[in-house]
C-alpha cells in the first residue's frame, strides 16, 4: 500500500519503508527464494534415493517436503507482494535467463 508521496509503501505490520529499504528487503527475499529452491532439490533428491534403495525412511523425508514446499509459497508470495509495492510486474532477470528466453 503505498503512501500518498508514492515514495514510500506500508509493509504487512503497517510500518512505512522507503524505496531504498524496500529494494534490500527485496534483495533479501529473493534470496530466501533462492536458498530454499536449493533445499527443495535436495531434499526431492534425497527422497528419490530413498525410494530407490530403502523404500523406508522417504515418508519422514516427503513430509519434511511438505513443509518446505509451504515455507516457500510464504517465501514467494512475500517477494512477489514486495515486487508490487515497488511497481515490478515481472521478476528481474539474469544475463542467462535473458538469453535462454530470447533464443525460444
Amino acid at each position: 500500500m503505498l503512501d500518498h508521496d508514492h515514495s514510500r509503501a506500508r509493509s504487512v505490520r503497517g510500518e512505512v519503508m522507503d524505496r531504498v529499504s524496500l529494494q534490500k528487503y527485496l534483495a533479501q527475499a529473493e534470496r530466501h527464494v533462492m536458498e530454499v529452491e536449493g533445499h527443495l532439490a535436495r531434499q526431492r533428491l534425497l527422497i528419490h534415493k530413498l525410494e530407490q534403495h530403502q523404500g523406508r525412511g522417504a515418508r519422514a523425508a516427503r513430509l519434511f517436503l511438505r513443509s518446505l514446499e509451504e515455507m516457500q509459497a510464504l517465501h514467494v508470495a512475500d517477494r512477489d507482494r514486495v515486487r508490487a509495492q515497488l511497481g515490478m510486474t515481472r521478476p528481474p532477470q539474469r544475463p542467462i535467463q535473458a538469453a535462454r528466453q530470447s533464443a525460444r
